[in-house]
Parts: C-alpha cells; structure tokens; sequence
C-alpha cells in the first residue's frame, strides 16, 4: 500500500470569517492536511519560511504586504520556488492576473467562491 504524504497547507486571509471557511473545507480533503493560518503578510512570510507549505492560499489584499509580495517571496527562494500558490481576490483585475501568470501562481480564485469547486481544485493543486 502507497504511503501518502500528509499535505501542509498555510491559509492567509485578514478575515478570520474567510480563514474559518477554508480551513472547514480543507478538513474536508483526505488525507486531512496539516493547517497553518497566517492573518497578516509579515507574519506569512515568516511561517513560509517556518511551516515550508506545500500549498499557500492567500488573499490578495493582506495588511503588511499583499498577495503579489508574498508570491514573489515564495518564488524567489529555492526553498519555496516550488510550492503551489493559490490567491484569493475579490478584486481579481486583468494587471493583477498577469502579474500572477508571470509569477507562475497556480490559481487565481475569485471571491465569493464556490464551496465545493474550492474543495476539488485544492485536491487537484495538492
């Protein structure tokens, strides 16, 4: 039998509302992954660095650095330059778009989300 790896996942979202959702549809997905939260960008970057995630979803607009600053700060280390990124927008602009493609972010998910459709693609991402 094929051992699997358990995923881990960091979550940030300054709306601890949005991070509550996430983290109840990510216990949804076998094997249950092992869950960091991050509410703010600096405190992120420093779990990124700690927690080394398989997976990063991210809100887009973050008090202490955005969206786009922590992916490049994923990107940019060869440590991290290999973990998924999901980002979540309720403001997803073509310029945003582009610089994310340019990025190589997995996905770009736009807010309010489907429940279920999060759930598949994260399963899909991992």
């Amino acid at each position: 039998m094929e051992h699997q790896r358990t995923p881990k996942i960091l979550v940030i979202d300054d709306e601890r509302q949005i991070v509550a959702i996430i983290v109840r549809l990510l216990k949804r997905i076998d094997p249950i992954p092992e869950i960091e939260v991050s509410y703010n960008g600096l405190d992120a970057m420093q779990k990124i660095a700690a927690f080394q995630p398989h997976l990063v979803i991210t809100d887009y607009n973050l008090p202490g650095c955005n969206g786009l600053a922590i992916c490049q700060h994923i990107r940019n280390n060869p440590d991290t330059k290999n973990t998924k990124i999901i980002v979540v927008s309720s403001e997803p602009t073509e310029e945003l778009f582009k610089c994310l493609v340019d990025l190589q972010v997995d996905l770009v998910l736009p807010k309010p989300f489907d429940n279920n459709t999060f759930t598949l693609v994260v399963k899909r991402i991992l």
